[in-house]
C-alpha cells in the first residue's frame, strides 16, 4: 500500500493484539510518554526512547530489513495518509 501497488479501498485496518501491550511496555519503561495534541492522544519518544532508537539505528545486525523499509517509506506515512486509510470504505463484494 505504501508503495502504491494496493488501492486503499481494498486494504482493511487490523490491529495486532500485541500492539497495545507493546505500547504499555514502552510507556512502562519510560521510552515513550502519552501527550495530548490538538485534542488527540499522541505518543512521544522520551530521551531514553530516542537513545534506544539511536542505538538500534547505529547497531550492526539489528532490525536491518525493518530499518531499511522505514528509511525508504517513512516519508509516505503522513497524517493525511493515515486519515485516508482509516476513513476509506471497503468496496462491496
Amino acid at each position: 500500500m505504501l508503495l502504491g501497488t494496493t488501492p486503499l479501498i481494498s486494504w482493511r485496518m487490523r490491529l495486532e493484539p500485541a500492539f497495545g501491550r507493546n505500547i504499555d511496555l514502552l510507556v512502562g519503561t519510560g521510552h515513550v510518554q502519552w501527550l495530548t495534541s490538538s485534542g488527540r492522544a499522541t505518543l512521544e519518544l522520551s530521551a531514553s526512547g530516542k537513545e534506544l532508537c539511536e542505538a538500534l539505528l547505529n547497531g550492526e545486525g539489528y532490525l536491518v530489513e525493518e530499518i531499511e523499509f522505514l528509511r525508504a517509506n517513512s516519508s509516505k506515512v503522513t497524517e493525511a495518509f493515515v486519515d485516508q486509510v482509516l476513513h476509506s470504505v471497503r468496496a462491496p463484494r
